[in-house]
């Protein structure tokens, strides 16, 4: 008991989410991810953790016994779903007013500047 004591502290120290005691399963065989050798014994032993930030976009967590693993553990899966934000990049091109160039000033200034590079 005192093992599953430190993960939740260090869960409630750190803002994490243990995300496999969120969801309800009706069948107790989608819960349990360890299985003794003497096939009596089940117990709830691997988790997903995830930060608290993230923890809405969580849609069901489950494990599977279908898959042939070769050990004594249940694969843990976690459905996710993210909605991603497009950021604005700049523009890589800038335009020039090359319209200004025709007027004297500008075109010395433009001159002087470019002589200083």
């Amino acid at each position: 008991m005192k093992r599953g004591e430190m993960l939740l502290n260090f869960c409630l120290d750190n803002g994490l989410e243990i995300v496999n005691t969120v969801f309800y399963q009706r069948k107790a065989k989608r819960k349990w991810t360890w299985e003794s050798p003497d096939g009596k014994t089940k117990n709830i032993i691997d988790f997903i953790i995830i930060n608290n930030r993230w923890k809405n976009t969580v849609t069901k967590c489950r494990t599977f016994t279908g898959p042939d693993t070769a050990s004594d553990h249940r694969l843990v899966m976690a459905g996710i779903r993210i909605k991603m934000k497009k950021t604005q990049t700049e523009m890589r091109n800038k335009r020039f007013w090359i319209e200004g160039l025709k007027e004297d000033a500008i075109k010395d200034r433009f001159k002087t500047q470019l002589g200083n590079r």
